[in-house]
């Protein structure tokens, strides 16, 4: 789905965004493997070269009025809601602090819960997309 996909940022917001979606990782307790590895993947994707996760953990956490004075458009405000929602399934639990962290972040932002419930069906539709056909219970 090219609206996961990153566009053209400068670094500054790439960093603010990876700490942000550092602080819904972490939101939970832990920063499981699956987490860290998509930051990872989502800072150098956007920067075009490797993340420093060890910088974006040690960095001070991304509010939501920072991340906002930094994504002045939409199409990056929506660009960093879907991803931080597709980390928030990463580890396999979308859980109610991860949920809280994105909905203080959206609404920073200036996206409605409205929005943010749509966007949250898109993300878990295009994650079921990715299974070929449905889920059946396995034969006894």
């Amino acid at each position: 789905m090219a609206d996961f996909m990153p566009q053209t940022v400068s670094p500054d917001q790439a960093e603010a965004m990876a700490r942000a979606l550092f602080s819904v990782a972490a939101a939970d307790g832990h920063l499981h493997p699956r987490e860290a590895q998509k930051i990872r993947e989502f800072f150098a994707a956007m920067t075009g070269s490797p993340g420093n996760l060890q910088a974006v953990v040690t960095a001070p956490p991304t509010d939501g009025a920072h991340l906002a004075s930094l994504l002045n458009s939409a199409e990056l405000r929506l660009l960093f809601l879907r991803n931080a929602l597709l980390l928030a399934y990463a580890d396999g639990v979308y859980s109610t602090s991860e949920s809280r962290v994105i909905d203080e972040f959206a609404r920073a932002l200036g996206i409605s819960e409205t929005e943010t419930n749509l966007l949250e069906v898109q993300v878990s539709e295009f994650l079921l997309s990715s299974y070929p056909h449905p889920l059946k219970p396995a034969p006894p």
